[in-house]
């Protein structure tokens, strides 16, 4: 109450001073407070041989002209007498008719009481949208005290009530703004804050008294002037100080707004009216112009403080505007109920009690959803967010089942209770390794997170144990005690638990060791998280720690399929080589000694014995055939053709040596007759299906005809094998064929994959089976590093 009376007054006085100096008369000309010399004389001038600029008053109304204001307080008719020092040095007596001002001279007039209300406005703002902290009392205070020195000032300019409450407040205003700016942008060290002030506030009730008591009475005027200038000279300092030793980039940025906007309005009042009408009762630039810089103050800092939170308006803005709307909505619709009655029943509500309780029953039941939906629009409109917490939940319970990795997952609990909580700013560890987090964070809206910048991936081993140990929320003065009471903590463990930014640190546990902890800022608008909120965030933390195991679990399942397909990549790969080794052996060693015994067989044949000869002839054939079969043996396990001749010669070779040996036809389609830098991962498994193919074709499909295609583009190559067969059912899976023994398909599937290749069948009973693969034409890095 004594804020808003404090408000009203001011108000008051400001509109009673527009009222009083609008209505003055014009005198013309103005003269120097201290000498009586004429230094502006308005057209048309009434005694143009008389008075002219530099001419002396000595009295007006027959007061020294010392003792008297620019303007008495004279309404337009009346006249005015003034006496004056003529060209020959002799005393004058002048009547000077007094007339209506006009618009422009009563705009200059109250030019600084318009200002005046540009401090006014900003204090009130403050005052209704703000918890009253010790930053917006004084922001408050301030502001109220200047409008009222600028407006008292006016009022003694001309000669109305209002002198002895602006000497009375120049002593004042200086210790307020330097109060101020002790605690705005930033807040300076409290024993600073509590010496200077005692010395400030000291200073002012002591030059007050003094004055009162009529002791300075032939210096103060500018004693009042000088101590001003003292104040505001180091509210500038301050302010300068602020900028240079912000902690941040970020900060400075908020911080420069304020700055500059002092310095380009105090500066130029300090150094050209003040501090020379102080010393010389005659200042350089008029008020009239130096006030004028003054509207760049409650532009600048009313700018900095809604931009960038400086003092926390929001969570009031929200709930008053939600207030309001409510209050026009029921009211809107009473009107709207009540004007219906009267027009379609003529029924006036106030002549029939009971239908005004119903109205007011109505509008009752109507108060609580319709302002629910107005707080989540307007919250919506001030936050980008809502504070509908059921629906918090379900929306970052959706969000975190829809996550499969923990980076994902950590930003996205960051940014969805961010928005939920309406917070400045999230932070998630998680550790990465036994001394070392990985850090995730949510969008900032001052682009960098301030708690993030506080931490180090590394050197939090400490601070992680105790962290493990701990339960539900833990307050960011419980953390400051443990980092005076844990001696051993790192230098970055203790500058992450000061971090100002830090309100709230959570824990995060789970059956595997993943223990991160959540840390919040502060929420927008400068409001509190309460019991309710505590509870959702612990709800929403247990959901999230497991959804991070489920990821951890993903990730090592991931992990060990990776591994499997690695060995599975190894054994085929050791396979294909002990395939190639024994085929070479086998060349080598057994075809040639079969070669050399042939030969020794086709001298015993030539022999004269014919009994020896006809032996000699069946051992040869017996040879011949096993030289075949071993050659056959070869080919099967590693095809020389492949290797010597390329992929599209080794198929041409295998389907004729197929032909010659199964009972149907094949055809072979190739849109190219030469592959080049084709791997010999993916010429040996593309082959490897092909003998597949066929030898479930020659052993299970009884076909006549088959056709293979081979089809090569710039990034993959595709085989594709039709036969006119049985056909089979194929199964969802292929991995179900192993149940019925059945393992070369699967086989297939599996080579192909490891190789990032597909399999597809298509088959149905009595219509034949069409077999298609397709692989990448390069295999990717991992592939190679891991074959």
């Amino acid at each position: 109450m004594a804020w808003f009376t404090v408000a009203l007054g001011t108000l008051l006085l400001t509109i009673w001073g527009m009222l009083q100096i609008s209505s003055l008369a014009e005198l013309g000309f103005t003269w120097s407070s201290k000498t009586g010399v004429i230094n502006w004389l308005a057209e048309p001038n009434p005694f143009p041989a008389i008075l002219q600029p530099g001419v002396r008053i000595l009295s007006v109304e027959g007061v020294p002209v010392q003792q008297v204001p620019a303007l008495p307080s004279k309404t337009a008719g009346e006249t005015i007498e003034l006496v004056i020092v003529n060209e020959a040095g002799e005393a004058q007596l002048l009547t000077i008719p007094l007339a209506d001002p006009s618009a422009m001279d009563i705009l200059a007039r109250v030019e600084p009481l318009i200002i005046a209300l540009t401090f006014w406005v900003l204090s009130v703002i403050v005052l209704f949208f703000s918890d009253l902290r010790v930053q917006a009392r004084l922001l408050f205070l301030s502001c109220q005290a200047g409008c009222a020195v600028l407006v008292s000032g006016a009022l003694s300019a001309f000669g109305l009530p209002g002198g002895p409450l602006f000497g009375l407040l120049l002593w004042w205003l200086g210790p307020l703004v330097i109060h101020l700016h002790l605690h705005f942008p930033y807040s300076r060290p409290p024993n600073l804050i509590r010496r200077w002030t005692l010395i400030l506030y000291g200073g002012a009730f002591i030059g007050s008294l003094l004055d009162e008591m009529h002791l300075l009475s032939s210096s103060v005027y500018t004693a009042r002037y000088l101590w001003l200038v003292a104040g505001l000279t180091i509210m500038l300092v301050l302010l300068v100080n602020s900028y240079q030793y912000a902690p941040t980039a970020e900060s400075r940025r908020q911080v420069r707004v304020v700055a500059l906007g002092g310095l380009v309005a105090v500066l130029p009042l300090i150094v050209f009216s003040l501090l020379p009408d102080a010393m010389w009762h005659q200042p350089i630039l008029a008020y009239e112009l130096s006030f004028l810089f003054l509207i760049t103050l409650p532009l600048a800092y009313g700018y900095a403080i809604l931009r960038y939170r400086l003092i926390h308006l929001e969570r009031y803005i929200s709930r008053s505007t939600t207030y309001i709307l409510v209050f026009l909505i029921l009211s809107g619709l009473y009107i709207f109920i009540y004007a219906l009655l009267q027009h379609t029943w003529q029924l006036a509500p106030w002549q029939y009690p009971i239908i005004n309780l119903l109205i007011t029953l109505i509008l009752a039941a109507a108060f609580s959803p319709l302002h629910r939906r107005v707080n989540i629009s307007i919250n919506r409109a001030v936050y980008g967010g809502w504070s509908d917490y059921q629906l918090a939940v379900q929306r970052v319970s959706q969000a975190l089942n829809r996550t499969i990795d923990s980076p994902t997952l950590a930003e996205t609990l960051c940014q969805e209770i961010q928005t939920a909580m309406q917070l400045e700013c999230a932070c998630l560890l998680l550790p990465d390794g036994p001394n070392s987090y990985s850090v995730c964070t949510g969008i900032c809206p001052r682009g960098t997170c301030q708690i993030a910048s506080k931490i180090s991936t590394t050197g939090m081993l400490i601070i992680q144990r105790w962290l493990q140990s701990q339960n539900g929320p833990l307050e960011a003065s419980l953390m400051q005690e443990v980092a005076a009471r844990l001696p051993e903590l790192s230098a970055v463990e203790k500058q992450l638990l000061s971090c100002e930014y830090a309100r709230l640190w959570i824990p995060m546990h789970g059956h595997i060791p993943t223990s991160g902890v959540l840390i919040l800022g502060e929420r927008r608008g400068g409001g509190i998280l309460d019991r309710t909120n505590l509870e959702i965030l612990e709800v929403l933390v247990q959901q999230a720690s497991m959804a991070l195991e489920n990821t951890y679990l993903i990730a090592e399942l991931r992990q060990r399929m990776r591994e499997g397909e690695r060995l599975h990549r190894q054994i085929l790969s050791a396979g294909e080589e002990e395939r190639k080794r024994v085929a070479r052996e086998l060349h080598d060693q057994i075809i040639q000694e079969l070669v050399g015994l042939n030969y020794h067989l086709s001298e015993l044949r030539a022999s004269p014995f014919a009994p020896e000869a006809t032996h000699a002839s069946q051992l040869q054939d017996e040879v011949r055939r096993i030289l075949g079969e071993v050659r056959r043996i070869c080919t099967d396990l590693r095809p020389p053709a492949l290797d010597s001749l390329g992929l599209i010669s080794a198929v041409r070779s295998r389907l004729r040596e197929m032909e010659k040996l199964a009972a149907f036809e094949i055809v072979f389609n190739c849109d190219s007759d030469d592959i080049q830098d084709l791997p010999d991962e993916t010429a040996l498994c593309t082959y490897r299906v092909l003998q597949e193919a066929l030898l479930n074709v020659q052993k299970h499909a009884a076909a006549k005809r088959i056709e293979v295609t081979l089809r090569l583009s710039p990034d993959q190559i595709e085989l594709i094998v039709q036969d006119d067969g049985r056909g089979f059912y194929v199964p969802s899976r292929l991995g179900q064929l192993t149940d019925e023994s059945h393992f070369g398909l699967v086989g297939l599937s599996e080579r192909l994959e490891l190789l990032s290749g597909t399999l597809n069948i298509i088959s149905t009973p009595g219509q034949g089976t069409q077999l298609k693969a397709s692989l990448p034409r390069s295999l990717t890095s991992s592939l190679v590093v891991d074959a």
